[in-house]
């Protein structure tokens, strides 16, 4: 049984995109707003910063743009949903790196970096592209 139904439409692809930013966003408003601790992730040197991961970010944000405008051509689709939650979570740590100065990170489990919702998308959107790559059919 797919992950996703048949057929997505690229409006509810939209729709996720943007309420998973908007939670990330104002996850983190409201951590800071609240006077909470958090962590601003600013342990790179300064050209590490500025230049290599902002090199990074748009690279991945211009792959992944690239990939869902061909859609169909190389996807599955229940790849779409992977996808989708790499780039909301880059593009709302970027924002982060843009207009914060840092990404905020406010998960501490004490036994991991700290992290934030992003993050979890990050890698959940990894995983379910791992899963939908490895679970199609061989070709022989």
């Amino acid at each position: 049984m797919p992950l996703m139904p048949k057929k997505i439409s690229r409006v509810s692809l939209v729709i996720f995109f943007i309420a998973f930013v908007a939670l990330d966003q104002i996850i983190k408003m409201a951590i800071i707003n609240a006077g909470a601790e958090v962590s601003y992730n600013r342990g790179l040197p300064v050209f590490s910063e500025y230049v290599v991961v902002n090199v990074v970010y748009v690279a991945v944000v211009v792959l992944l743009i690239s990939l869902i405008a061909l859609g169909r051509k190389f996807f599955k689709l229940n790849e779409p949903l992977g996808i989708l939650m790499v780039l909301a979570g880059a593009i709302s740590n970027l924002f982060d790196r843009i207009f914060r100065g840092g990404v905020v990170d406010y998960i501490d489990l004490k036994i991991w970096p700290t992290f934030n919702f992003a993050d979890v998308l990050i890698v959940t959107g990894c995983f379910l592209l791992i899963w939908a790559i490895l679970s199609r059919p061989c070709r022989t």
